[in-house]
């Protein structure tokens, strides 16, 4: 069986020394030389031995002339398999020598992060038709602390970012299911920066390789997915600072047995009153992180419903047709010529409504009458540039050959033509003979489905610059705010955590300092 081994001893004059292991008087490794500043002080040596040994002798060497100033025999896989993982022992020679055992470790993350499909948050221009979104990340531990701001890659909506290692310790606490936080910006020349969206995934999702949705405002971002490129753990090569705090529990367990237990009680409720502080920080940040997202949806609803109201102005203010429905005309006409020869043969009228020569409305053909009453027809608005444009309302007598004979006419704008609706008769102009008092009646004339769109786009320019910008401004003020908040909630948050492992990390020193003297003893 292997196991990795950490090395400690105190009582040793001050003087460099190096321990080695060995088994059956062979040497299976040693660590590099450490020097002892101080008389009597401890001596931890930074380098790791991994043997492949259950039952060793470890010895302490001078390293100018490597005399053995200390022994002792211990079995790693008791050892290993202890509470503590950690033995101290009062050595024949005089000084005290401690072993931390445990399978080999990982304490670093090697990692190459990369994205798929971002959406694009930049506009080409004439000078880069290519240009595209800039990202870079931040990662977050698993405490809310940011470990690290990555690069920018240019014009690229599938980034792979440079190679990285992490420490497992201060990345996820050593737990590879911890989750951690990956934020996406894209970063323009200027320095400014546009949130994209972010995503929770753990070291052990990076090893798998697994792609992990990013999300903005609570909702996916389409197919944007981030994932690890290359993740690998690497061994454990020195000591770590949990293991430090073991192995010099383990060469002062051997003395001051009930100061150990006082200590470990007052240490045990210092731990206890942080780790309550530290769980309320975390509650807090995580309130304020849901509102910060609660916000930032509230902010994309107010940007989208400015850039729909604002594209809908533009629109509406480059249409060539400010105006739109139609007028539902009826109209009527009464002591017309009569241009037809014969007793019972009269004149065949019909209507034609023109705007600027063009034709916009034909009524239909009343035979034989000179007092006609067409039946009901739609003007439509869409040739018109507003309601006082002038129209002409031409009265026609159309023969069975398809010829026709003008019999008069009446010039009046769209307002006109609804004012006279149901009013009096409108004597033609321009009639055949001038004895005769051809009129035009307006009987019924109305707006159906009428917009003006100038006057739309105008009301949705103002909407736009006024309570849409109001409330998109509170909305971005807000959420600015929220992010904040929960920075500084996190970072709080994040102060307690690390207070409240610290005091977990003294009292379990504690407490294995107790029980490595009760075992010793």
């Amino acid at each position: 069986m292997t196991f990795q081994l950490s090395i400690a001893a105190s009582g040793l004059p001050a003087a460099s020394y190096y321990a080695t292991v060995l088994s059956e008087g062979e040497s299976l490794g040693k660590t590099a030389a450490a020097t002892c500043s101080e008389e009597g002080s401890n001596l931890i040596w930074e380098q790791l031995v991994v043997v492949e040994a259950a039952n060793v002798e470890i010895q302490v060497c001078k390293s100018d002339d490597d005399a053995v100033v200390a022994s002792d025999s211990f079995d790693l896989a008791k050892i290993a398999g202890s509470y503590t993982k950690a033995l101290g022992k009062d050595t024949s020679q005089g000084p005290n020598v401690a072993v931390h055992a445990t399978e080999p470790t990982h304490d670093q993350l090697r990692l190459v992060l990369a994205a798929k499909d971002l959406p694009n948050t930049d506009f080409a221009t004439i000078f880069n038709k290519n240009q595209k979104t800039d990202p870079f990340h931040e990662l977050f531990n698993h405490l809310g602390q940011k470990v690290h701001i990555s690069h920018r890659v240019e014009n690229d909506l599938n980034p792979v970012w440079k190679e990285q290692s992490f420490s497992l310790q201060d990345l996820c606490g050593g737990s590879l299911s911890c989750p951690l936080r990956v934020t996406v910006y894209d970063k323009d020349g200027q320095g400014a920066s546009e949130y994209i969206g972010n995503c929770a995934l753990s070291v052990q999702q990076f090893l798998d390789g697994v792609p992990t949705p990013l999300v903005k405002g609570g909702q996916p971002i389409e197919s944007a997915v981030i994932f690890a490129k290359q993740a690998e753990l690497l061994p454990t090569t020195t000591v770590s600072r949990v293991t430090r705090t073991t192995l010099e529990a383990a060469l002062t367990a051997v003395s001051n047995l009930e100061q150990l237990k006082e200590q470990a009680v007052t240490l045990q409720a210092a731990y206890q009153e942080a780790q309550t502080s530290s769980d309320a920080a975390k509650e807090t940040a995580q309130q304020a992180e849901a509102q910060a997202e609660t916000l930032a949806a509230t902010q994309a609803t107010a940007e989208a419903k400015f850039k729909e109201t604002a594209t809908k102005a533009k629109a509406l203010m480059e249409s060539p047709h400010p105006l739109q429905g139609q007028v539902v005309l009826a109209l009527a006409a009464s002591n017309l010529v009569d241009t037809d020869f014969g007793i019972r043969n009269k004149s065949d009228p019909l209507y034609e409504i023109q705007l600027d020569g063009t034709v916009l409305l034909q009524s239909e053909r009343i035979e034989d009458d000179l007092n006609p009453q067409w039946s009901t027809h739609d003007l439509s608005l869409t040739a018109f540039r507003s309601l006082e444009d002038k129209v002409k309302v031409q009265i026609l007598d159309k023969d069975g050959g398809g010829e026709t004979t003008p019999l008069g006419y009446v010039e009046l704008s769209v307002n006109e033509l609804m004012a006279k609706a149901g009013g009096d008769a409108m004597t033609l102009q321009d009639q055949p003979k001038q004895s005769t008092k051809g009129a035009l009646i307006v009987k019924a004339a109305k707006l159906q489905n009428f917009a003006n769109t100038k006057e739309q786009a105008q009301a949705l320019k103002e909407e736009c610059e006024g309570p849409l910008q109001t409330a998109l401004d509170e909305a971005s003020a807000a959420w600015k705010a929220a992010q904040d908040k929960a920075v500084e909630a996190r970072k709080a948050a994040a102060e307690l955590a690390a207070a409240a492992l610290a005091a977990q990390e003294q009292s379990e020193a504690a407490e294995n300092a107790v029980k490595m003297a009760e075992l010793v003893i």
